[in-house]
């Protein structure tokens, strides 16, 4: 099971939850999946994302490396006081925990990197990694909670201490102490700066069966949604963010379709880092971008063909959902390469994402593809 969590942030952040389980339905439910995910294209009735629930609510949260990168953040900007936080020129900085290899921070590291030159991340970005050991998640999110107080990022009424509470540090390591992935994007965007959080990769470690690759496509999943992010006007309340990423089946299907995409391309041309490759099942699956196309397909729920026969993959707009899981992550997908096809392999990055601001986002999506929802 991969889950995955994908986030942003107010003053106390809401966080997206979304879970990911690999199952393989029967290739009987092929053609049966295909047709649900094609009504993406011509079904009617689309909405925004539901606000998380308070049992998803978390607040940001650190993560500790050795010897991590550090920037050097620019003075504050002429008018600004004091008080508001500082704006930095742009790194990424991967900090990760002192129970993992320092090979963990070099391989996220070397995958954000593929991702800048591809997608051009336009804001810094802190990359934490939390292992499986409490102790060193509370040192990671005190190191993180010390950024935060350094930039002068702690919200109003917010003590160092609260920052390290809350951190989602402190979930995660529980997450990773059960064999369980979780990951997230989450900062308060007038920060300008881009904060994703995971749990241990076990496949970077070779701890499981699991391919690295798996742990790689996880890190650009969160930065695509960084990408989402940063093309919405960081004043905006967070009701209008979630309505300017799109409905969930759009956010993370194109979240797990970017990010699946430019994986298998960039290790096809060489450019990923060395990992690990799993077992010959588990690796199989990310030998090429077809192979992981086609399981994300016999990784929806089987019973995706019961109770959500009749749905739409439009129609999936909150994360409670019952076919989201099966939905969103598994035949989101698909309906992003078809739009692919039609529109071409770039057109969310350089049409649909840039006019969300002035069109909103159901207009800037009919624009780019030539077609109503």
């Amino acid at each position: 099971m991969l889950s995955s969590v994908n986030g942003v942030t107010t003053e106390r952040p809401k966080w997206r939850v979304s879970v990911l389980t690999r199952s393989r339905p029967g290739r009987d439910r092929l053609a049966a999946l295909m047709a649900v995910m094609l009504l993406a294209a011509c079904s009617a009735d689309t909405g925004s994302n539901a606000a998380p629930t308070d049992a998803e609510e978390v607040v940001p949260g650190p993560s500790s490396a050795p010897a991590p990168e550090t920037s050097t953040g620019d003075a504050a900007p002429e008018g600004t006081t004091s008080d508001e936080p500082t704006l930095r020129d742009f790194s990424i900085e991967v900090t990760i925990a002192e129970d993992l290899d320092a090979s963990i921070a070099e391989a996220v590291r070397g995958t954000l990197e593929v991702a800048h030159e591809e997608w051009s991340l336009a804001w810094p970005v802190e990359y934490y990694v939390v292992g499986t050991d409490r102790d060193a998640a509370e040192r990671l999110a005190e190191q993180y909670c010390t950024v935060r107080q350094d930039l002068g990022q702690l919200h109003e009424s917010q003590t160092f201490e609260d920052c390290v509470i809350h951190s989602p540090m402190l979930e995660f390591v529980e997450v990773a102490a059960s064999g369980g992935l979780r990951a997230g994007w989450g900062a308060d965007p007038a920060w300008r700066t881009h904060i994703i959080f995971q749990s241990a990769p076990f496949g970077l470690l070779g701890e499981s069966g699991d391919p690295g690759d798996a742990d790689l496509q996880q890190v650009l999943h969160e930065t695509w949604h960084a990408v989402q992010n940063q093309a919405i006007d960081p004043s905006r309340s967070i009701e209008d963010r979630n309505e300017l990423m799109g409905p969930v089946w759009f956010a993370e299907g194109s979240a797990e379709y970017m990010g699946q995409y430019l994986r298998a391309i960039a290790r096809s041309e060489g450019r990923l880092p060395d990992v690990p490759s799993g077992d010959a099942r588990e690796g199989g699956r990310f030998a090429n971008f077809s192979d992981v196309m086609r399981n994300n397909l016999f990784a929806a729920d089987p019973e995706f063909v019961g109770e959500c026969a009749e749905r739409s993959l439009i129609s999936i707009v909150s994360f409670d959902d019952p076919c989201f899981q099966s939905g969103a992550l598994a035949l989101g997908p698909w309906a992003i390469a078809y739009l692919a096809s039609l529109v071409g392999q770039d057109a969310l990055l350089t049409d649909l994402h840039p006019r969300v601001e002035e069109l909103g986002w159901q207009a800037a999506f009919e624009a780019t593809a030539g077609m109503t929802l």
